[in-house]
Formats: structure tokens, sequence, C-alpha cells
């Protein structure tokens, strides 16, 4: 634990070399010792650990963990309260394991888009095993909504009350009349 001001003597670049600032925790003894290293690659800045255990931690003036960064290899990133952007582009997998809520005054609010002519939909899983799909399952133009469970059902609700159930063996059940044209 460091107490006080360190104050880092300006570092210029000479030649090819980028500027940089090396931090040294020499307390541990025994020549074991950890660094940091603040540098500029480019138009980069970076900032790098001699190992690769613990966080950095980017905290405001009461001393307020606002953003985490683990080191390990999955370099795993906290942002300890709400995360605004303009915009958030993962390209990859996003595992959000509390729930997600999308607010606003567009039409639109949820867009799943195939780059491709193949299958797009979204599921439902219990645990790891897939239990429903919505959406086209194959390249086809076919929507479908689907329950794959072996005796599972589906059931069309109106102000909470069941209108219509397909059950597994595909036999419909409505609740109430059913009305065709000037027929009942």
């Amino acid at each position: 634990t460091m107490t006080g001001t360190l104050t880092a003597p300006r570092v210029q670049a000479e030649g090819s070399t980028f500027p940089q600032m090396f931090v040294q925790d020499t307390s541990s003894g025994g020549g074991s010792s950890k660094t940091m290293q603040i540098g500029m690659s480019g138009t980069s800045m970076f900032i790098k650990k001699s190992d690769d255990t613990g966080s950095i931690f980017f905290r405001n003036s009461n001393n307020t963990d606002l953003l985490t960064i683990g080191l390990s290899d999955t370099g795993q990133v906290t942002v300890a309260n709400e995360l605004q952007a303009g915009s958030l582009d993962i390209n990859g997998s996003a595992n959000i394991s509390g729930s997600l809520t999308l607010e606003g005054t567009t039409d639109q609010i949820l867009v799943l888009k195939a780059t491709d002519d193949g299958p797009i939909y979204h599921s439902y899983f219990r645990g790891s095993d897939r239990h429903a799909y919505v959406g086209f399952g194959g390249s086809n133009d076919i929507f479908t909504i689907s329950n794959e469970e072996s005796s599972g059902s589906i059931k069309l609700m109106t102000n909470n009350t069941t209108a219509l159930t397909l059950d597994s063996s595909q036999n419909a059940t409505f609740s109430q009349t059913i009305t065709y044209g000037n027929s009942t």
C-alpha cells in the first residue's frame, strides 16, 4: 500500500521507442517485484501488469470502483453501475445472467438479423436443454412456433384465459365457439 503522491517524470520517446512509464513494487522483498507499465503504442495507450492475477481498478475521487478489468485469461470486465453508451457492438456471444430490458420509443426495438439464408429464431432453454423455438427453423419461408417436448402443448391465451390449445398429437381444442363466416 502506498500513501502520499507519486510523481512520475515525463517520459519522452526517443527514436522509434514509444514513451513508457514503469511503477515497481519491491516491498515483497526477495527479488520478486510487481511492475505496472503505462505506455503508448502508435495512437493507442496501454496499461500492463507483470503478472496475470488481480485486477485493474478505475476509481473516482471517493475511491469507489467504477470499472474493474480482471487480469485472468478471460479478461472479464466489470462495471460497478450502469454502463451507458451510444451503441454497443458485441462480436461474439453474450451471456447475461440477470434480466435484459430493452426500452425506448423505437417501434422495432429488437431485430434478429441473419446475414445468410439459413435459420433465424430464438430459443427457449431450461438448463442446457432447448425446449422450444420461435422463428424460421430452416432456409425456407415457414415461420414456426415449436414446442419440442414430446408431451408438450402450445396455448394461445387472451384475457388470461386459454383460447386454443394444440397438444402433442396435433389436436386443437378451442375453449369457446368457433365462428366461420356466418356459421358457428
